[in-house]
């Protein structure tokens, strides 16, 4: 199957790009290791394959309208609350 054959079919299949699918898993295993782990968001964002924590960073704000930080911290007054 070619690289264009296969964008194709994943797209019609699931209604979203390769690349986005794989960056929507990403942030979906960022929130988790924010919610269970004291790991900074450098080395989160290492551990997900990211080159850049600034991009890291924006890609989380635009997907879940908070930065990794505010998203943690949100986490903590909910839980001591």
């Amino acid at each position: 199957m070619s690289k264009a054959n296969f964008y194709r079919v994943f797209k019609r299949e699931f209604g979203i790009s390769p690349l986005n699918f794989i960056l929507n898993e990403k942030i979906v295993r960022a929130k988790q290791m924010l919610r269970h782990s004291g790991a900074k968001i450098t080395s989160i964002s290492d551990e997900l394959g990211f080159t850049d924590v600034n991009y890291f960073i924006r890609l989380f704000k635009k997907m879940e309208g908070v930065t990794p930080a505010s998203y943690r911290s949100n986490l903590l007054i909910k839980l001591s609350a």
